[in-house]
């Protein structure tokens, strides 16, 4: 988040203290939130502030950390959607002989857990479930990087849906 949404954020909040039983945040309280979560797309934690309110069964205002953890598993969950697709993807380039990609980042971790496309061409079936784990596992440690600094134009983390491939981009 950066400073101009904490009005979206301060209504994320307040739409919590509606609810029965919860009690409004003082400012510096408000203040506190932002800042501790302030790492986290804004549109990542409206979202987690909802889900929050909808399944929490004690009436007490959720801590930063329910939040924090509500994006986290959703980022995660986003990640491993988009890392099966590219699995998908690199199965079906490899299978027509159309690779490299001109995807960065699927060639990045063809690479990374398989030494190359070649290699990746010449996995044996029968263990293609370990095959594919250690393909997302390689691409989440790829994306985590791209978290601290933009590697990879064709993700587009933060902005509208972290961790996915930009869908409007041609594959």
């Amino acid at each position: 988040m950066i400073d101009k949404d904490s009005e979206r954020f301060v209504k994320a909040l307040a739409l919590i203290s509606l609810l029965p039983g919860m009690a409004d945040l003082n400012e510096e309280q408000v203040e506190l939130y932002f800042r501790l979560l302030k790492d986290l797309p804004i549109e990542d934690v409206e979202r987690a502030i909802l889900e929050v309110a909808r399944r929490k069964r004690i009436t007490t205002f959720p801590l930063p950390g329910e939040i924090r953890e509500k994006v986290e598993l959703s980022i995660n969950e986003e990640l491993d959607g988009a890392a099966l697709t590219a699995w998908s993807k690199a199965s079906y380039l490899s299978s027509t002989s159309t690779y490299p990609s001109s995807d960065k980042l699927l060639e990045d971790t063809i690479e990374l857990a398989f030494g190359s496309w070649r290699q990746f061409g010449g996995l044996d079936t029968f263990h293609e479930a370990r095959d594919r784990a250690h393909f997302v596992k390689c691409y989440k440690i790829l994306v985590s990087k791209v978290l601290k600094k933009s590697a990879y134009p064709e993700l587009d983390i933060g902005k509208k849906d972290p961790g996915l491939i930009d869908k409007n981009k041609e594959n």
